[in-house]
């Protein structure tokens, strides 16, 4: 049952539970801060998440103590403290302490290198590796196996030569420069698992189950890096033999080159076989240590890289041993990684779920979408995946320490650094009420769409070269996914492993675990299992619904089948393209179930998603609009006049809605603005007498209050980014000015030091030599004083106490405040700036390997003059008034922080309806309003609007508009508009050209309403 009180107030275990990015000195009394902040902001928990910065050795004591501590707050607070299996992903290396335990668990590769000349022969030969097999290419097109005796003699004579060879995976800067853990190993797995699970049972085992539900593994894979390189495993030749019954060395370049009619056989076998040794050897043991230890088993597997099978083979048979299978949403836009907007990857997750009985699906969210991402887009990329079926969210990232190159950790973060944390909790708030309200239930689903994962193993080639065929098999699945959700399609994926477990078919009925189908969808495949082809064909036989949309299946298991190309071409088999009009037409045909909605104004519903549940005589109905322009004036229609409640999931609020009746059908409107979403409560024990759509109560008769005079101030001082530094070590010539972040890289490469940065070495890892081999360096920042200003004026330079810092020659003192993080030092610099050019300089005698050259601040009470497209300012006195519009191009292009907006507003007398503010256009993350002293709401998304009639008095009324942007115009990066991931590669701009629209254009109006009739 869907319970009010606990949709409104919330569940714990439902709220969201972000990333905790633990990355610098750990210390307690911080870390309980930061506890308390997530859950002053309507977050339910954590995961305990070390990662690139950290300074406490991964499983230490002083690590393993911080884990006791937060897990004891935790529990004190009803929150969720998540263990993380890694020291940093991806799992299964336990920070390199694996390997390190024994190196044969090193990861293993198998590379063909082609050999043209003798020349080339020999230096092949003096490569490390095991070699396997040599092949030469003959004149037809085939390969024969040679004799490295042979060798010689087949070069000479002008035939190529190739070699197969086992080498050991590439050194992982991140774990100590070992390789990566070979997780197609069982003993290996088994030693991650003894390292880094077994050490969390003395500090938090008591609470396993309790306030530490489970844990989380981040991308493990057994993936290669390179062209010509396969993933492999010791002993794998043997494994082969055993499963598949022949030598898979005698057919290695069939892996690699395209060529006889047995290659997608071979391919078939090799990737089918690591499919399943990865699920036994990591996923299920990780599963089954989780299982006797009382905790569930979350995360997500390496980057969606469907169509290509390198990291996992396929993901789908991972998520059975996944106790909340996951995801992992990188970006806001989808333009550079194929994430958000991807429905396939979704449903792949939720599917297994729903067949497989488990109420959790995950998504880790928001990664490398910039510093810049506003509330609309939160709400938007969570929607859509609440929609495609997750209900716990966890947000990438908490950033504990923004120190160095901590803060280019693929922003953005969620904490009291950005400017509009203090109102995150309506939308934490919203996401635990969703995450509760889509984890009740079921979901009805009677549309299988069959996953072509085996078939891109018979495609797939690891040259790097022609991948047409690849491509379309991935495109014609992502897209039939797309088309089903943007026709309110209830469908879910069918794997073919998982199919082979727990598939079988009853009553006409295809049916996975506990989902059973009466309609199957296939997009274009090449290759179908054995025992697929098995269940499709007593399905068809039993009357069920087969539509082929591209083309089908002609190899059985990797072989030609002439029974599987007759099947799919007699009239079992319906062929209906794949357009959405031709599918939509089928499916009603079929009698699929489909949510059944409808535009009012002109077009189609194609943005909205649906999500039915059902639990009993009870549905909920989730609506979202995808768009970001278009609102949705649509209708749904009802099987029958049930009783049907909206549940506002920003308030908590119910309230009963109005179906009516319109040529004998039962309707009920629904309005979706842009991003807008709804949540309808369907009561099937119960119905109502529906009026005619006539009949609605309205709003009528508004009275319009202009707001045309505002008045404007920011609330938090300004800031000045000086991100371009000059450096002189050793005491030498000053050299040329550069981007920060360059020239700290640039003294780390000419110093012969590891580079600091979230991919490198973590500093608990470097030994006291390579931590005492330092060097005198001096740092100059210059900026430009047009005007001394009245206020203050200060500079924040990171790791006060290393650095001694100089304005113009003159020593200056840390205050004791920071700005911004703990680790950005307030200097006061006023007595020693002078109207012109002025020189800041950081000087030190220990700069090494565990330090960092990053941008100082200017602080204070000043603004900006200059060029904004070039980046080039002076500093200034502030106008006496705070300007409406952009302040980015009003003099405070880095200013991060909030502006208040303030207006009065008289109403001759207060109306028997509602009152209606809406403002005008702003720019930044999100607002908040303020009526005559009293939080009204805030505002984040379309409707630029809100209702304020609680606040609204007869007389004179006070109103505040408080725009938030975030920390983007301060950290950057600066160089240009992110299109999509914002990575630690981001920062190295040449000059600051681009700042964040932020501020308030000014405009609106009160709109007063009456009740009354339409």
């Amino acid at each position: 049952m869907w319970d009010k009180t606990t949709f409104r107030e919330g569940d714990m275990a439902y709220r969201s539970a972000p990333f905790w990015s633990w990355n610098d000195k750990l210390e307690k009394e911080e870390l309980l801060r930061q506890i308390h902040e997530m859950y002053g902001q309507g977050i339910g928990g954590f995961f305990m998440h070390p990662r690139g910065g950290i300074e406490d050795e991964y499983l230490g004591a002083a690590y393993m103590e911080r884990i006791r501590d937060c897990v004891a707050e935790a529990e004190r607070l009803g929150m969720k403290a998540w263990i993380y299996d890694e020291s940093w992903c991806p799992s299964g290396n336990a920070a390199g302490k694996v390997v390190r335990r024994n190196p044969a668990f090193a990861s293993k590769a198998l590379k063909m290198t082609e050999i043209a000349s003798l020349e080339d022969w020999r230096e092949a030969q003096d490569d490390s590796g095991l070699l396997l097999k040599l092949f030469a290419a003959e004149a037809d097109g085939t390969y024969r196996e040679l004799q490295e005796t042979e060798a010689d003699a087949v070069l000479a004579d002008g035939r190529k030569l190739l070699v197969f060879a086992v080498r050991v995976g590439n050194s992982n800067p991140q774990f100590g420069d070992v390789p990566n853990t070979d997780l197609l190993n069982p003993g290996a797995v088994d030693a991650f698992i003894d390292i880094t699970l077994e050490p969390h049972k003395p500090v938090a085992g008591e609470h396993f189950g309790g306030a530490v539900p489970g844990v989380f593994t981040d991308e493990p894979n057994f993936g290669q890096w390179g062209k010509n390189v396969l993933p492999w495993t010791e002993g794998l030749e043997n494994i082969f033999s055993e499963r598949k019954g022949y030598d898979l060395l005698a057919h290695l370049p069939k892996l690699y080159i395209d060529g006889p009619d047995d290659t997608a056989k071979v391919r078939f076998d090799y990737w089918d076989l690591l499919t399943r040794l990865f699920v036994e050897s990591f996923t299920r043991r990780m599963y089954d240590w989780c299982e006797r230890n009382g905790l569930e088993l979350t995360g997500h597997f390496w980057e969606h890289g469907f169509p290509s099978p390198m990291q996992t083979g396929s993901t789908m048979p991972n998520y059975a041993y996944l106790h909340a299978p996951g995801i992992d949403v990188l970006g806001s836009t989808g333009k550079d990684i194929d994430m958000f907007g991807n429905d396939l990857i979704v449903k792949e997750a939720s599917s297994v779920a729903n067949q497989l009985g488990k109420h959790r699906v995950m998504s880790e969210t928001y990664g490398a979408s910039g510093w810049d991402l506003n509330y609309r887009d939160m709400k938007r990329i969570a929607d859509w995946q609440f929609a495609l079926g997750v209900n716990l969210v966890v947000q990438h990232l908490v950033h504990y320490s923004l120190r160095g190159y901590r803060k280019r950790d693929f922003p953005l973060s969620f904490l009291d650094h950005q400017p509009w944390w203090p109102t995150y909790r309506k939308l934490g708030d919203y996401i635990g009420r969703l995450s509760w309200a889509l984890a009740q239930g079921d979901y009805p689903a009677d549309v299988l769409v069959l996953h072509s994962s085996s078939s891109t193993w018979a495609a797939y080639r690891p040259d790097d070269k022609d991948e047409a065929e690849l491509k379309l098999i991935g495109e014609s699945l992502k897209s039939l996914c797309r088309t089903l959700s943007s026709i309110h399609c209830q469908y879910e994926l069918g794997d073919d492993l998982i199919m082979e477990e727990h598939g079988s078919v009853k009553d006409g009925q295809f049916i996975i675990g506990r989902s059973a189908y009466r309609v199957l969808a296939l997009p274009a495949m090449s290759v179908m299992r054995r025992s697929s082809f098995s269940l499709l064909k007593r399905f068809a036989d039993e009357g069920g619904a087969i539509l082929a949309t591209a083309g089908t299946p002609y190899l059985l298991d990797g072989e030609p089948n002439d029974e599987l190309r007759e099947f799919f071409a007699s009239s079992k088999v319906m062929r209906i393209g794949a357009g959405r009009e031709a599918i939509r037409n089928a499916l009603d045909g079929c009698g699929a179930i489909r949510v059944q909605l409808e535009c009012l104004d002109e077009g189609e519903p194609s943005s909205v998603y649906a999500h039915r549940r059902r639990n009993g005589e009870e549905d909920v109905l989730f609506l979202f609009n995808n768009s970001v322009e278009q609102q949705m004036n649509a209708r749904v229609r009802l099987e029958q006049p049930w009783f049907v409640e909206q549940w506002d999931a920003l308030t908590g609020e119910t309230a009963a809605a109005a179906p009516y009746v319109e040529n004998g059908a039962v309707y009920l409107d629904v309005f979706l603005p842009p991003v807008g979403s709804q949540l309808l409560l369907i009561d099937r024990s119960r119905t109502v007498t529906p009026s005619g759509r006539e009949s609605i109560v309205a709003e009528t008769g508004a009275v319009i209050v202009a707001l045309d005079e505002w008045r404007a101030k920011r609330t938090m001082t300004n800031a000045w980014t000086l991100n371009r530094v000059s450096v002189a070590l050793n005491g030498e010539a000053w050299e040329e000015e550069r981007n920060a972040v360059e020239a700290d890289d640039g003294l780390k490469d000419r110093l012969g030091m590891k580079r600091g940065n979230i991919f490198g070495n973590q500093p608990w890892m470097f030994d006291e030599q390579e931590k005492n081999r330092t060097f005198p360096l001096q740092a100059k920042y210059t900026f430009e004083m047009k005007e001394l200003p009245d206020g203050e004026l200060l500079a924040a330079a990171e790791t006060a106490g290393l650095f001694e810092v100089t304005v113009n020659g003159r020593r200056v003192q840390a205050t004791g405040g920071h700005y911004v993080d703990a680790s950005f030092a307030l200097y006061d610099i006023k007595p020693a700036v002078v109207e012109g050019k002025n020189e800041i300089v950081l000087s030190t005698d220990r700069y090494g390997v565990t330090v960092n050259l990053e941008s100082v601040y200017i602080v204070g009470d000043f603004r900006l003059e200059g060029d904004v497209e070039a980046g080039r300012f002076a500093a200034a006195n502030e106008p006496e008034t705070f300007a409406l519009g952009d302040w980015t191009r009003k003099g405070y292009p880095f200013y991060s922080g909030t502006a208040i907006y303030s207006t009065s507003a008289s109403v001759p007398a207060k109306p028997s309806g509602r009152v209606v503010l809406e403002l005008g256009d702003w720019h930044g993350t999100a607002l908040r309003v303020r009526v005559n002293g009293a939080e009204a709401g805030v505002i984040g998304w379309a409707p630029n609007a809100l209702d304020v009639t609680k606040w609204i008095r007869a007389g004179i009324n006070e109103i505040e508009v408080e725009v938030m942007n975030s920390l983007q115009n301060l950290l950057g990066p600066h160089d240009e508009a992110p299109e999509d991931l914002v990575t630690p590669g981001s920062f190295n701009a040449p000059q600051t050209v681009y700042f964040a629209a932020s501020g308030y254009e000014g405009g609106g109006r009160l709109r007063l309403l009456e009740q009354g009739e339409a």
